[in-house]
């Protein structure tokens, strides 16, 4: 039960991620704390975070990891149930879940920052705002927002140097990427997010829309989303929908699969009744298990690594 909580968890938490949103630019590393990087709710607009050394409640898995990513992880003074990675932040007092957090707890750890994401803002932002908590938003919806939040997260804690490093690894990584996919093409792809793993059909299956993390990490990876239409972050597909779309790859995402045992290649075979789709009849369907496939946060890097390989194997990936 404890690895079905944990599924049902993290699909939730990419599900309320991946909503269409836009971002307005930032400088990466280079702004004060003042204006938009608090929440409206909180201190009034200008105000600088307090001078004291931030005492920090992470409200997020991706969140968690930034903050121990630009090494400020013995700042953190609590995470929610979801937040294992690094396995450090395990041992972190826990403030209760993402959808649902213990406001009693956050008051006991005696916190002044508590950082957030935007969906989070409305009712999480304005009850920490009257327990006299400030609050630091940041946007995990697409890469642009991730990387942002880098930068911001590291001014927030002090840590400038670590987030501009952090950054610059990331950053080289990717740029790897575009070089090595392009003018090869874009095969179209669409990732699997849900799908009722014991119908044997696509009942309940439900796949990335065609904005937001998934898609930018697809156009990252020199694939194409085969899903065009922009009204639903998280469209389901039948099969007569599958057969029309007929992606030449299909990724599908479970993540902790590996905790149960249960051999990946099962579900890869689970695909065959699709037989006449190109990326089942070519052998193009892949099944990524690791929990960072479904994590929004610095390792993205990681599933766009491993998206561009499946999409472009031709690519030389070892030079």
């Amino acid at each position: 039960m404890k690895n079905g909580n944990r599924w049902y968890a993290d699909r939730r938490f990419v599900v309320s991620l991946v909503v269409a949103a836009s971002l307005a630019a930032a400088t990466l590393g280079r702004k004060s704390l003042d204006g938009d990087f608090f929440s409206r709710a909180g201190r009034p607009a200008g105000a600088r975070f307090p001078a004291a050394q931030p005492w920090i409640i992470s409200m997020a898995p991706s969140i968690t990891e930034v903050l121990f990513a630009v090494e400020a992880g013995g700042l953190v003074a609590g995470v929610t149930r979801y937040c294992d990675f690094p396995p450090e932040a395990r041992l972190k007092p826990q403030i209760g879940g993402y959808l649902d957090p213990n406001y009693e707890a956050i008051v006991a750890l005696r916190a002044n920052l508590a950082v957030m994401l935007a969906e989070q803002a409305g009712t999480a932002g304005k009850m920490l705002a009257e327990l006299g908590v400030d609050t630091l938003i940041v946007d995990h919806r697409n890469l642009k927002g991730i990387l942002d939040s880098i930068g911001r997260i590291g001014a927030a804690c002090r840590r400038q140097g670590q987030a501009r490093r952090l950054l610059a690894v990331v950053e080289g990584r990717m740029e790897r990427i575009r070089r090595k996919v392009e003018g090869r093409g874009r095969p179209g792809v669409i990732v699997v997010l849900g799908r009722n793993l014991t119908s044997g059909d696509l009942r309940g299956t439900y796949i990335a829309g065609s904005d937001g993390f998934y898609n930018d990490l697809l156009e990252l990876a020199g694939g194409t989303n085969s899903y065009a239409g922009r009204t639903i972050a998280f469209p389901s597909v039948s099969a007569e929908g599958l057969h029309q779309l007929n992606p030449q790859v299909i990724i599908e995402v479970i993540p902790n699969l590996g905790e149960t045992g249960i051999d990946p290649g099962s579900f890869v075979q689970a695909w065959q009744f699709a037989g006449s789709v190109e990326a089942v009849k070519n052998g193009r369907v892949h099944v990524f298990v690791e929990d960072w496939a479904v994590r929004p946060g610095p390792r993205f890097i990681l599933m766009a690594e491993r998206m561009a390989r499946v999409i472009h194997p031709e690519a030389d990936w070892e030079e």
